[in-house]
C-alpha cells in the first residue's frame, strides 16, 4: 500500500469476484518483520480467525522474485518476499487456499496488448546490458529487464488470470483473492511498458474474466498512490469496465495524469473515474473516497467483479 494511503482497514464490501494485485511499498529488518508478524498473528489468534481455513484464495510464485535490476530500484524483489514473509510468519497464508501458478499465454494477452509489444517483452532478455551488470533498459530509462524478466512477467500476468478463474469456479468456496505478483501493470498501456511495468496485468484480467467468464461488468478500484495512466488508457472508450482510481496528483509527479475531468470518452464517459489526491493525504482521506464516491459509484454503475489493484 502507497505510505501516503496509510493502513486502511475497512473498505466497502462488494458482492461478486474480488480479486487484487499489487506489491509492498517497504521493506524491513529481521527483527522488525518477525515483531510485525507477531503482532498480526497474536491479533488473529485473539478473534479465532486461524482455526480454519479461510474463504481467501491466494496465488504467488517464488520465481518472479528472478526479475531484478539496480539493487536500490523502487520496484525490488525484496517488495515481494517480505509480503510472503510476513503472510506465512503470521500465519495468514495457511488459511488461504493456495492457486497454481501459470503463465499468460500470448492470445490471452493480445486482448489488451499490442503483439509487436508481446514480442518486444519475450525478447527482452536478450536486451544489451549496463556495463557490469545482469540488467539492461530496454524499454527507457525506468524499466529494466534481465534474462529472467519475460518469464517473470508472463507468470504475473497469468497468475491472476489463474485466480480469476479459480474464483470463478461453481464449485469455489472462495469469491475473493489475492495475487502477490511482480512486474506490475498499471503503468502498462496496450503498445508500451511505462513505470517498471510491462504488460498491464489487471487489465488482462478484466478481459479474461468478460471473455471466459462470462460477466458484462469489471469494476476496478486502484488505488496505488500513483495514477493507473495504463489502466485508464485501456479501457477510457468501454463501458463494460469501470475504471476508479485514487491517487496523489500534482504537476510534479509520476506520471502526471489522472485529473478530475478525465471520466473517459464517448459512451464510456463517466465509467473513468479519477479522484486526484494532494500529497500527504492519509487514512481518513481515503475512507472518504471509499464511502462518499466509490460505494456510490458501484451502486450507480454496478459490477459483476471488483478487482482491487495496487500497481
Amino acid at each position: 500500500m502507497p505510505e501516503e494511503a496509510g493502513h486502511l482497514e475497512a473498505g466497502p464490501e462488494c458482492d461478486g469476484l474480488e480479486v487484487s494485485a499489487g506489491h509492498s511499498s517497504v521493506s524491513a529488518t529481521s527483527s522488525q518483520a518477525y515483531s510485525r508478524a507477531s503482532a498480526t498473528k497474536s491479533w488473529l489468534e485473539g478473534n479465532k480467525l486461524l482455526d480454519g481455513r479461510g474463504c481467501v484464495a491466494l496465488v504467488s510464485d517464488e520465481a518472479m522474485l528472478l526479475h531484478a535490476g539496480p539493487t536500490n530500484h523502487p520496484e525490488r524483489p525484496e517488495r515481494l518476499a517480505e509480503i510472503l514473509k510476513q503472510l506465512d510468519l503470521s500465519g495468514l497464508q495457511s488459511t488461504c487456499t493456495q492457486v497454481a501458478s501459470r503463465e499468460a499465454t500470448k492470445e490471452e494477452l493480445l486482448r489488451v496488448h499490442t503483439e509487436n509489444h508481446i514480442e518486444l517483452v519475450s525478447k527482452s532478455s536478450s536486451v544489451p546490458k549496463k556495463k557490469g551488470k545482469d540488467w539492461g533498459l530496454p524499454f527507457g530509462p525506468d524499466t529494466y529487464a534481465n534474462e529472467h524478466t519475460p518469464h517473470c512477467t508472463f507468470l504475473s500476468a497469468g497468475c491472476l488470470l489463474a485466480l480469476v478463474d479459480h474464483c470463478m469456479r461453481d464449485t469455489a468456496s472462495e469469491r475473493c483473492g489475492m495475487a502477490m505478483i511482480r512486474p506490475p501493470g498499471h503503468h502498462a498501456s496496450a503498445e508500451k511498458a511505462s513505470g517498471f511495468c510491462m504488460f498491464n496485468n489487471i487489465a488482462v484480467a478484466a478481459r479474461h474474466a468478460q471473455r471466459e467468464h462470462g460477466l458484462q461488468r469489471v469494476a476496478i478500484l486502484d488505488w496505488d498512490v500513483h495514477h493507473g495512466n495504463g489502466t485508464n488508457d485501456v479501457f477510457a472508450d468501454d463501458d463494460s469496465v469501470l475504471f476508479f482510481s485514487l491517487h496523489r496528483y500534482d504537476s510534479t509527479f509520476f506520471p502526471g495524469t489522472g485529473y478530475a475531468e478525465d471520466v473517459g470518452k464517448s459512451s464510456a464517459r463517466g465509467y473513468n473515474v479519477n479522484v486526484p489526491l494532494d500529497k500527504g493525504f492519509g487514512d481518513l482521506d481515503v475512507a472518504y473516497v471509499m464511502r462518499r464516491s466509490l460505494s456510490p459509484v458501484i451502486d450507480t454503475v454496478g459490477g459483476s467483479g471488483v478487482m482491487v489493484v495496487a500497481a
